[in-house]
């Protein structure tokens, strides 16, 4: 399955690709497996369609996480960390800004003065793009584009697609509803490290 949602059969010894809509689901996966027998490994990821195909059409097939849906794993994880703190994290950062501006950052690595602006105009700028993403994606919608459609156009996978439809907005770290999180009772202890100077993750 390709970042984009589609899902692509290569064969190795030939190098051609054969798709399959998303959409199709377990069956024409079994189907094309039975018909083209001695796969041997099978890269997926972990939708349970993809899973139920794979067993079906290869059950001697071994089956392995793909690399590309590993590290999306493992993205999206972080962001869930993040977005959890996004209190402190914000927190934390103004702080810092707040403090290379009262001392003029003479304090600091002339690298280390440049990585907070620089941070924002970065986030700004993928903000800016994605909300740009956003607009383009309503308006194709609202002229009848399917969703297969605009995913093909704006290279948007679907799941994507179907929750900014949902949600009526792109997604961005504010949430107006903040959860709690049992980490939240350590939070005095780690702006007090911090402040007194501790940088080492390990000891905080």
């Amino acid at each position: 399955m390709t970042n984009d949602g589609q899902s692509t059969l290569p064969k190795m010894t030939v190098s051609m690709p054969h798709e399959f809509s998303p959409e199709v689901g377990s069956s024409a996966l079994s189907t094309w497996l039975k018909d083209h027998p001695g796969v041997e490994i099978i890269a997926r990821d972990r939708a349970g369609a993809y899973a139920s195909g794979a067993r079906e059409g290869a059950p001697n097939a071994q089956q392995v996480a793909d690399r590309w849906h590993l590290l999306r794993n493992c993205s999206d994880a972080l962001q869930n960390v993040v977005e959890r703190r996004y209190r402190l994290v914000r927190d934390i950062g103004k702080s810092l800004v707040d403090r290379f501006v009262e001392d003029g950052g003479s304090d600091a690595r002339p690298e280390d003065r440049a990585v907070l602006p620089a941070h924002s105009r970065r986030q700004h700028a993928r903000h800016k793009e994605r909300r740009a993403l956003f607009d383009e994606m309503v308006r194709l919608a609202g002229i009848g584009w399917s969703q297969l459609a605009i995913r093909r156009e704006l290279g948007i996978d679907l799941k994507t697609i179907r929750k900014w439809l949902k949600d009526e907005q792109p997604g961005t770290w504010r949430r107006t509803v903040f959860t709690p999180n049992p980490a939240d009772i350590h939070e005095d202890y780690v702006r007090r490290r911090w402040g007194e100077g501790c940088r080492n993750a390990t000891r905080l």
